[in-house]
């Protein structure tokens, strides 16, 4: 196992970095932390996540993309919740909106 490989794994999962801007954009108004603090808080979390991400795949020596993908949504969800001051239905309906254009990405 190369870094290029550990690299191009890495690379499939970049699309959670624009679903983010896509989850946040139209609630900015609902937010309880500044746009500073809060991208601070994203961008560690990326870096753990994509840490985590290494980990299995250094382990089982496969793909296991699709399952830690849907195994960091409720995480995200959970943070997500945290930082806005919006209700759950509504919460549930930006990041449910997110992950179907998140999953529009997989078909192109």
């Amino acid at each position: 196992m190369t870094f290029y490989d550990i690299f191009t794994y890495l690379c499939t999962f970049t699309i959670i970095i624009p679903l983010a801007v896509f989850c946040l954009f139209p609630v900015i108004d609902h937010l309880k932390t500044p746009i500073r603090h809060l991208l601070i808080k994203i961008s560690l979390v990326f870096v753990c996540y994509f840490v985590l991400l290494i980990i299995p795949y250094m382990i089982f020596q496969q793909d296991l993309g699709n399952i830690l993908v849907f195994l960091a949504v409720p995480v995200f969800f959970y943070l997500f919740q945290k930082e806005t001051n919006l209700m759950l239905p509504a919460s549930l309906f930006v990041m449910l909106t997110a992950c179907c254009l998140g999953s529009l990405s997989y078909v192109i």
